[in-house]
């Protein structure tokens, strides 16, 4: 069981939900201490698009120590890495096949369906 985050927006859980009937996904970011969700419509769930909206909302509340995401391609290629290297962000991935982990970002894309 990991520590719970000990303040606002320090660490975060990432997910996708969708594709929805426009063709367009949401990518939402939950905080872990306080559990409010930033929610964002993209077009594409690339590493491109992923990072021009999480700057987006860094540029608002913050860069956070540390982001949890699922496994998904957006995540694993060089281009997300880097994005995290500059940002001095530790990337957290989930366990594979173990969604529980990533519960926050989870359970918010449950009630939206």
């Amino acid at each position: 069981m990991s520590p719970l985050p000990k303040r606002p927006w320090d660490e975060l859980s990432v997910g996708f939900a969708g594709p929805f009937p426009t063709g367009e996904h949401l990518l939402i970011v939950i905080d872990d201490y306080s559990r409010f969700p930033e929610v964002e419509s993209v077009k594409s769930t690339s590493a491109c698009s992923l990072t021009s909206k999480l700057n987006r909302i860094f540029a608002r509340f913050g860069t956070p120590s540390v982001l949890k995401s699922d496994n998904g391609s957006p995540f694993n290629g060089e281009e997300f890495a880097s994005f995290a290297k500059k940002l001095g962000l530790h990337h957290r991935k989930i366990t594979p096949l173990w969604p529980e982990t990533n519960g926050e970002a989870e359970r918010f894309v449950r009630s939206l369906n």
